[in-house]
């Protein structure tokens, strides 16, 4: 059926502008209305559903596709859309095998599915429903504002949720561009890679999630391990941060955040991009636990002003580490590059056990106990060790809950105005030097 002149008007001003060759293509093709049901398998300038049901099955639309308040369906035969499509008034798509040259465009609509063998532009999804991207589809950016979840198994070069629902990617591509959930929900990354596609990485791939809920890569089950090539920045949310077999090719920060932080690399082969490598860690503010293990880092760890315990355990850290106004913290089986090690100010108790390579500087905490520190013990904890000695120059001071110190190797040791003093006897330590209250450790 022919569109009447003010609905080709009106039309005419919704339109995306085709290309040059769809343009000479058109020539001689009309306009239609599909509802009720019909099913188009021929060529059109431009497709308009206003309510009802249709269905494109091996269709050319040189023009735009516009649904309103209707649903619009592709068959396996797919359909060519030159124009874009664009979805109101409660409309819905299915697109199934369709090409579609223009962005899909949803406003006060339903939901929107991209099936396997589509090919969309982009997505802009405004006061609408869910959108799905499902395996062997793919889309330019994915955007949504105050509309539902985003769920892509297949590839899109970006995604951006505000103040909407939640974002899933399962053996998903997001390339170049990365991720954004602002005012929204949770986070779930499974077996899928951000900023990477083949074995190309150019950090572009940053994961940026505020006010929001929980932020998960979890390489278990059904879920193979994820890649992010850039930065992972939390703030302000609630709800866990947890990667676990995930590699995390540059910084981490987490900010204000309510709930648990956990990054582990345990049993992860670096070689294959599959271990939590970060660069820059900073975790600070945050209601719940801390645990890094297995990861290996080159720039500085900062854990600071936290309410919960840290544990940092088998793990290599290439840079300065500062662990300052937290509860409990557990230091164990890690190696340190011979860099700045400062754990201050900390309730406590404090354990440093089974590391090696430590520059450590332990004031003004509660308990303190340091044991074992020296390479056999911390390489039988799964510590890489580099030098013969568990720590160079270390500094206790001024902790409050009494010190122990024992079966440690160091080049030097430093300790003063701890309340009680360190104990000396029958210690098993190792030191080359040692001072104040620890003279003859």
């Amino acid at each position: 059926m022919k569109l009447s002149p003010v609905t080709t008007t009106l039309t005419s001003l919704l339109l995306v502008a085709s290309i040059q060759p769809a343009a000479t293509l058109a020539q001689n093709v009309e306009d239609i209305e599909c509802h009720d049901g019909d099913l188009l398998s021929g060529r059109y300038e431009n497709v308009l559903v206003n309510g009802g049901s249709c269905t494109l099955d091996g269709a050319t639309v040189f023009g735009a596709v516009m649904v309103y308040g209707g649903s619009l369906t592709t068959t396996g035969r797919g359909a060519a859309i030159y124009g874009g499509v664009q979805v109101k008034d409660g409309g819905s798509a299915s697109l199934m095998a369709a090409d579609v040259d223009g962005a899909v465009t949803l406003e006060e609509g339903g939901n929107l599915y991209v099936g396997a063998g589509s090919r969309v532009r982009g997505i802009s999804a405004k006061d609408s429903g869910d959108v799905t991207i499902a395996p062997s589809a793919s889309a330019g950016e994915v955007l949504l504002a105050n509309s539902g979840d985003v769920a892509v198994g297949g590839s899109v070069a970006a995604v951006l949720s505000t103040d909407s629902g939640a974002v899933t990617l399962a053996d998903a591509t997001v390339f170049p561009g990365g991720v954004t959930l602002v005012s929204g929900g949770s986070l779930e990354i499974c077996g899928s890679s951000i900023g990477v596609i083949d074995t190309l990485l150019d950090g572009s791939g940053s994961v940026t999630v505020l006010e929001s809920g929980d932020v998960l890569a979890v390489a278990e089950g059904s879920c193979g391990r994820s890649v992010i090539d850039g930065s992972v920045i939390v703030q302000k949310g609630t709800g866990d941060v947890r990667f676990a077999g995930a590699a995390l090719n540059s910084d981490l920060i987490v900010i204000e955040q309510v709930g648990d932080v956990e990054v582990d690399g345990s049993g992860c082969d670096p070689e294959d991009l599959s271990c939590a490598t970060v660069s820059d860690v900073k975790i600070a503010k945050v209601s719940g636990a801390i645990t890094l293990r297995g990861v290996t880092t080159d720039s500085d760890t900062t854990i600071v002003e936290n309410d919960g315990n840290v544990v940092i355990a088998s793990s290599a850290l290439g840079s300065d580490v500062a662990i300052q106004y937290n509860k409990m913290v557990t230091v164990a089986g890690s190696s340190f590059a011979l860099e700045d090690v400062r754990i201050s100010n900390n309730e406590g108790p404090i354990l440093i056990d089974r590391n090696c390579d430590m520059r450590p500087t332990v004031v003004e905490n509660g308990s303190v106990m340091i044991t074992n520190n020296n390479p056999t013990d911390a390489t039988a904890a799964g510590a890489t060790c580099v030098s013969g000695f568990g720590f160079s120059d270390a500094d206790v001071s001024k902790n409050t809950g009494g010190v122990v110190i024992e079966n440690n190797s160091g080049e030097g040791l430093y300790c003063s105005d701890n309340d009680p003093a360190p104990v000396e006897g029958a210690s098993g330590n190792a030191v080359a030097f040692s001072d104040g209250q620890c003279a003859g450790f």
